[in-house]
């Protein structure tokens, strides 16, 4: 069974891997690296988000801005930055990685979507009550990759409990799947040692599936053969009873007949010969 197991186990976790890897580049080959669906409601969220900051930018100022965007971060790990129509960083940590679609839009595009990482990056123009247009960049946790940069200790800990779960249902679904087959070698082993009579478990044969096919096939054979090696143990049985009368018959007359002519040569041959048959 664990050769089985293995096996079983290895298929399972290789058709969820590439399953997965198909998902993630039927994801990643999008036009603009992210589908049109995704890339709404991001664009809607990020949105969202860079109004909130832009009034906390108006209201009281960049530090505050920072703050803001800071504690965002730290609340829904979305990490943002807030910059001018120009491109230059007004609020906000590591914006570097930004730049290149920060450009973009400070040349007049409406919003750009990537991919980074698994990570979904957005940068879309806001306007702001003072009547100014900022460029606010967010990279949110969103598609396949994202789990990935949360916490290790909950993405082991996810990746355990899948594996514990999967393992699990691989050993009962070989212990399933090879039990009809222990038991017919058991049996097999039986018959081979000479006990005719042994066959595989009624509840085996009540399966409606291939093995229970199999299990019914197997015990219809094994009938088949004891059937047929009894009908030959009784025919010998018959045949040596019929010989062993006359035999003996035979035996008293040549008995009989070297008491009235003595000891002859070919009655010694013959008291041998028929001694050997029976």
């Amino acid at each position: 069974m664990p050769g089985l197991f293995v096996k079983i186990f290895i298929w399972f976790w290789a058709t969820v891997v590439l399953t997965c890897l198909s998902l993630v580049l039927a994801f990643a080959l999008q036009p603009h690296g992210v589908p049109s669906r995704w890339h709404s409601s991001l664009e809607d969220a990020t949105k969202y988000y860079g109004t909130a900051a832009v009034g906390v930018l108006n209201q009281r100022g960049a530090p505050e801005a920072s703050t803001f965007i800071g504690q965002l971060s730290e609340d829904t790990h979305v990490r943002a930055c807030l910059f001018d129509d120009r491109g230059l960083v007004l609020a906000g940590w590591d914006c570097s990685e930004f730049k290149r679609d920060v450009d973009r839009v400070a040349h007049g595009e409406t919003s750009v979507g990537s991919m980074h990482r698994g990570l979904a990056a957005i940068v879309i123009p806001v306007k702001g009550s003072d009547g100014h247009t900022y460029i606010y960049a967010s990279e949110l946790l969103s598609g396949p990759g994202a789990a990935f940069g949360v916490d290790l200790r909950v993405v082991l800990m996810r990746v355990s409990l899948a594996l514990t779960v999967s393992g699990l249902i691989c050993y009962f679904l070989t212990r399933y799947l090879t039990r009809p087959i222990l038991r017919l070698r058991s049996v097999s082993q039986q018959i081979s040692a000479g006990q005719l009579n042994a066959r595989a478990d009624a509840a085996l044969e009540s399966r409606r599936d291939e093995m229970g096919d199999l299990v019914r096939d197997f015990n219809s054979m094994a009938n088949t053969t004891e059937t047929l090696i009894s009908s030959q143990r009784q025919l010998l049985y018959d045949v040596s009873h019929e010989l062993r009368s006359p035999l003996a018959r035979l035996n008293v007359a040549l008995d009989l007949l070297r008491r009235r002519v003595g000891e002859v040569p070919a009655l010694n041959r013959m008291q041998v010969e028929s001694a050997f048959t029976e």
